[in-house]
């Protein structure tokens, strides 16, 4: 039982580590288009 919790921790760890990387990915390459997009859909 205690085996199958730590799995499930880690993949969860895993999970928000690479989340937290795509965003921050994205973030640093799309900061140009998101400001464009945000200024269209706010006009």
């Amino acid at each position: 039982m205690g085996g199958a919790e730590a799995e499930e921790r880690e993949l969860r760890i895993s999970q928000n580590t690479v989340k937290a990387r795509m965003t921050d990915i994205l973030d640093k390459l799309s900061v140009g288009a998101l400001g464009e997009a945000a200024d269209l859909a706010h006009a």
